[in-house]
């Protein structure tokens, strides 16, 4: 290669961290990131506007059913917006679903606000999205897996460890006192969230829509 290509392909704009070169590339069919591993090897990982779009889509969805659809008390919101981010999960998977579902709870805030941000929820939901596309995505229709999602989501996520964030915003409270009251509601909620979410899954599977990207 002459040396002029040489200079040329050094001013490249790269962005180096933990010694590991990285190359964004924005185009029509969306964006592309380039991992250059220092032993020469290359991960390419794309994501295409109609994803862009779905998960944005997804993200507005949450915000708006976790305002508009839901019951907000103290200590618990009861809506619908789990409807979205099990979509996010089911079409996305892990990592796609915890985006969405930190997001909604970022933006939910912003554009909501109702007291003091604690970034624990946030982690909460980024763990909900990533449980939910672990066990749904890329899988076939299964009632055991939307209750084992649901389960998990509900009671250890929604349950002991949000309840166990509430501790540290509501001066006055034990955790255990708050967790029995989030569990009764839970139990609740359980059983609405696994039957919508499998009536979803199913009816996508059975429109072969299961992919959108």
């Amino acid at each position: 290669m002459p040396v002029g290509r040489e200079v040329a392909a050094e001013r490249k704009i790269r962005m180096r961290i933990c010694g590991t070169a990285v190359a964004f590339r924005c185009h029509i069919q969306g964006i592309s990131l380039h991992v250059a591993e220092p032993f020469g090897e290359e991960i390419i990982l794309k994501i295409s506007t109609r994803k862009l779009v779905t998960l944005a889509l997804f993200v507005a969805l949450g915000v708006i059913f976790a305002r508009f659809l839901s019951f907000q008390t103290p200590i618990l919101r009861i809506g619908l917006a789990f409807i979205p981010l099990s979509l996010a999960g089911i079409y996305y998977g892990p990592i796609s679903g915890a985006v969405v579902a930190a997001l909604v709870d970022i933006f939910g805030f912003v554009l909501f606000p109702s007291g003091a941000y604690f970034p624990g929820f946030t982690v909460s939901a980024a763990l909900s999205g990533i449980v939910l596309g672990l066990l749904l995505y890329k899988k076939s229709p299964s009632l055991w897996r939307v209750i084992w999602a649901n389960a998990i989501t509900c009671f250890i996520i929604s349950g002991f460890l949000s309840t166990y964030w509430l501790t540290f915003i509501i001066p006055g409270q034990t955790y255990f006192i708050l967790l029995a009251t989030r569990m009764i509601t839970q139990l609740i909620l359980f059983p609405v969230q696994f039957v919508v979410t499998f009536a979803i899954w199913k009816a996508i599977d059975k429109q072969h829509i299961f992919r959108l990207a």
